[in-house]
């Protein structure tokens, strides 16, 4: 609760994004390795009823391509995930 009280503008904004994403149906990309991309899995999935078109990297489809738009969430605890830094670097191009 300390982290969100002294971020309040931050979380705001977070959530800003996210009721956009929902509202507008956006393409939502999850992507990352083992449990944090199992956590982040759970989010994704409350967006995805809340309206938002949910990909996860795991899942047996491909994800949608970048030229259709959207979002990107990319968690990596170890800071040394390979596919989620390559995805991440390739988004940068």
């Amino acid at each position: 609760m300390d982290a969100i009280d002294r971020n309040s503008d931050a979380v705001d904004k977070i959530k800003g994004f996210l009721g956009d994403w929902m509202l507008k149906s956006e393409i939502v990309r999850i992507v990352g390795a083992g449990r944090a991309l199992l956590a982040a899995s759970l989010p994704g999935n409350r967006l995805a009823h809340g309206g938002a078109l949910v990909s996860i990297l795991s899942d047996r489809s491909p994800l949608p391509n970048s030229r259709l738009g959207g979002a990107i969430i990319a968690v990596n605890v170890s800071g040394k995930s390979e596919i989620v830094l390559e995805i991440m670097e390739l988004t940068q191009g």
